[in-house]
């Protein structure tokens, strides 16, 4: 006969929800509820796609470090996931100064990093105007294929048995004395040992269904533009600017642009605001050689952050049946592999992640109870 396994909702079908959920599912019963009729729609479908290892803070770093290798060499299911670009910060003379920072803050933890003079500057990136003479070299990023990405972990859940329940809403959650029972529109109520939040900018507003503190979630809009330069970019290097206001990168013969906006906005479907498209476009041809007058396409999406942006990771401190998957800011594509892993050992054996390069305690929730006051 066949032993029950607990059951586990995971609300949000995101990379964060998704990933997660088939790590989970070698060992429970795993439900995926996601709100829209594709997982993936919000932020995960509108990112940047791009892994960078010299990025944000360290523990991002460290996540990112745990994660790289499953991109570079994708596990069997998996397509191809990812290509190596270079990666490029510039600037002008005045803001030089920004450059050398960046490099002087991550060269110890990223070796390869290099300051380019502004021959090789323009050599490596002939977009760039000549204004621009300060640059550093990332040569080890990589641009990831989000929908192979989110399409292999989506067949490795179905596979091991788990369960998608796309266009379905949680309308409520009541807490029992040993589990949950979640109320679902055009569903029969699920009744699981354990939620796991991977809502995104909503995670906030499920916890306060279920009667959890929220913890302090704030999304934030971020803009993306494609542009036809009218010349091929396959191959140039992604580049941002040292002193913020832009990046941009090649989607085959066409650029990707953003004013790397940071825009707080309440939990929605975020949609460009046409300030936001002409400055950045602006922007884009007074650092460049281009002359762009409008756009191909545009559209935002919502990067959610906690006040210290890092991960949320771990059970929340009370309830021990409510797991946070949250606050993945801008990152949570490329460290997927990684936080997913982490999670499910949490929550498989509650005694921390079997991961050198990470600690529970640091992606905890319950960090924000003691650094309270």
């Amino acid at each position: 006969m066949t032993m029950k396994r607990d059951r586990i909702v995971v609300i949000g079908g995101g990379i964060a929800g998704i990933a997660t959920a088939a790590e989970l599912a070698d060992h429970f019963d795993v439900t995926v509820v996601e709100r829209e009729f594709q997982p993936g729609y919000h932020s995960t479908g509108r990112s940047a796609a791009v892994l960078h290892l010299a990025f944000e803070n360290d523990i991002v770093h460290r996540l990112t470090r745990i994660a790289e290798p499953f991109y570079r060499d994708p596990p069997p299911g998996f397509l191809q996931l990812a290509e190596t670009i270079d990666h490029i910060a510039f600037d002008t003379l005045e803001n030089r100064n920004l450059v050398e920072s960046f490099v002087e803050n991550w060269i110890e933890r990223c070796p390869w990093l290099t300051l380019l003079d502004s021959n090789e500057l323009h050599a490596r990136a002939p977009l760039l105007n000549k204004r621009n003479v300060a640059g550093a070299l990332d040569p080890r990023s990589m641009r990831l294929h989000v929908d192979a990405i989110l399409q292999g972990y989506r067949r490795l859940f179905a596979e091991k048995g788990g369960t998608l329940l796309p266009s379905r809403r949680v309308v409520d959650i009541d807490r029992r004395a040993s589990n949950w029972r979640l109320t679902i529109d055009q569903s029969d109520p699920i009744e699981a040992e354990v939620i796991l939040n991977a809502a995104g900018a909503w995670a906030d507003e499920v916890a306060a269904t279920a009667g959890v503190r929220p913890i302090g979630l704030q999304p934030r809009r971020r803009t993306g533009v494609i542009v036809d330069p009218q010349i091929d970019c396959t191959n140039h290097p992604m580049c941002y600017r040292a002193s913020g206001g832009i990046y941009f990168k090649p989607e085959g013969p066409l650029l990707m642009v953003s004013p790397a906006d940071a825009t707080d906005s309440p939990p929605c479907d975020a949609q460009p605001e046409e300030l936001d498209v002409a400055i950045v476009i602006d922007t884009l041809n007074r650092c460049t050689e281009l002359d762009v007058e409008r756009p191909v396409n545009t559209w935002a999406g919502l990067r959610s952050f906690v006040p210290d942006a890092q991960p949320v990771i771990g059970f929340d401190p009370t309830d021990d049946q409510f797991f946070w998957v949250a606050a993945l800011g801008g990152f949570g594509i490329q460290t997927a592999p990684a936080y997913s892993k982490i999670a499910a050992s949490l929550i498989s054996s509650r005694q921390g992640t079997g991961l050198d390069l990470v600690s529970a305690h640091e992606l905890s929730p319950g960090r924000f109870d003691s650094n309270a006051g």
